[in-house]
């Protein structure tokens, strides 16, 4: 019995609710320190170094858990959990900043030192608890189906995918329609639901994380067969002949820039965009889904791709030029928008929803030549490092 797809729609499930916690809090650290940009820029910043902290952590034991899929399960569970402590952490850190620093005379850069700070710390337990699911399932069924890349692209495509529905549906729908609290609250039942659900497949399906051993082993057992072997041997297909040894740390390296640009191309969107589509979280919901949604289409179409490729390092190398040249070309049409932008205001008389529609089109159509390289890199590292790592899980 396989449950790769319906692990897929947990994690898929997943993202939805991590962009719902996203949105939300935005929403709510703007009414601590006056202003949607500030929050979203410190939101952003900080979810993105809680999911790298989980990440990191996670890939330390991932390789070693028995049952990953059990571990997924309780993780889903304390995102939900934890979740719950952000609203009243929040009203402490208000109550502080508002009645003690706000008006102290401090300098601004101590004032957003100390909101960065709050931030993370705040966010720091949920963000690292959905961190910590990716490896933890790479490793799960990349050790019983092989394909690091592969399999990762999926998971990371999925996810993403889903956090683009999240973020439309909480963005122009959900807050509007119960209210910031119960939006949240939605996403804590969802990941309880898909905690509780994936609780059950492991105890149903029982598969142990590793593949099952040879019972044609010679006189001290059975011996582990390998569809091929982790450190690369010319005789195995998969392995690059002729790499250096410092391989893995250039592509270490190479995923540290491309992530970093991500980092400061969508930091950069957050102060440009508002001053074309306007300080609101119709605003910020627009430009993090298309942000996203072209990094799920390079994700999964690197992945669908991997097995056709040969030469790994190459192909990382040319994204890697291929999403420095796009970012250098995209920057000047940015300087366009306002002026698409109120050409459309101006000419189209159509309703709030189908406009904004149109400006995430137009969002979407800017973004999505850098974002859909800088989602195919990753899958191709992985790959990569799978190939030559001790597991899946430390290769995440």
């Amino acid at each position: 019995m396989t449950t790769l797809p319906l692990v897929l729609l947990f994690f898929f499930v997943s993202g939805g609710c991590g962009l719902v916690y996203e949105t939300v809090w935005v929403k709510q650290l703007s009414y601590v320190f006056g202003n949607t940009v500030t929050a979203s820029t410190l939101v952003f910043a900080a979810f993105m170094g809680g999911l790298a902290i989980g990440s990191y952590l996670a890939s330390r034991v991932a390789d070693r858990l028995e049952r990953p899929l059990k571990v997924y399960g309780w993780l889903e569970l304390g995102i939900a959990v934890s979740s719950l402590l952000f609203p009243p952490l929040l009203s402490g850190v208000k109550e502080f900043y508002q009645g003690t620093l706000a008006g102290s005379g401090l300098p601004q850069g101590a004032l957003f030192a100390f909101q960065f700070v709050a931030v993370l710390l705040l966010m720091l337990v949920p963000t690292a608890l959905m961190g910590a699911t990716l490896p933890v399932l790479c490793a799960h069924y990349v050790a019983r189906a092989g394909g690091g890349g592969r399999t990762m692209g999926l998971f990371y495509a999925a996810n993403s995918g889903g956090a683009v529905v999240g973020g439309l549906v909480t963005g122009f729908w959900l807050i509007a329609r119960i209210g910031l609290s119960n939006s949240a609250f939605v996403a804590q039942v969802l990941n309880s639901l898909v905690g509780v659900l994936s609780l059950l497949v492991d105890r149903i399906v029982a598969v142990p994380a590793r593949p099952p051993e040879d019972t044609a082993g010679g006189p001290d057992g059975p011996v582990a067969a390998p569809a091929c072997p982790v450190t690369p041997e010319p005789s195995c297909p998969e392995a690059e002949a002729g790499f250096p040894e410092v391989g893995a740390g250039l592509v270490h390296l190479a995923v540290f820039v491309s992530g970093f640009t991500a980092m400061l191309f969508e930091i950069a969107l957050m102060k440009l965009l508002p001053l074309i589509f306007g300080s609101s979280i119709y605003a910020f919901s627009l430009m993090v889904c298309s942000f996203i949604a072209g990094i799920t289409l390079g994700s999964f179409a690197s992945a669908a791709l991997l097995n056709r490729i040969r030469r790994l390092i190459t192909v990382l190398g040319m994204l890697m030029l291929t999403v420095g040249f796009l970012f250098l070309v995209s920057i000047p049409l940015y300087n366009y928008l306002p002026i698409v932008y109120l050409g459309l205001r101006l000419s189209l008389q159509v309703e709030f929803g189908t406009f904004q529609a149109i400006c995430f089109g137009l969002c979407f159509a800017v973004m999505l030549l850098p974002t859909f390289f800088l989602g195919a890199v990753l899958p191709v590292a992985e790959e990569f490092l799978t190939r030559r790592a001790r597991g899946a899980g430390e290769a995440v």
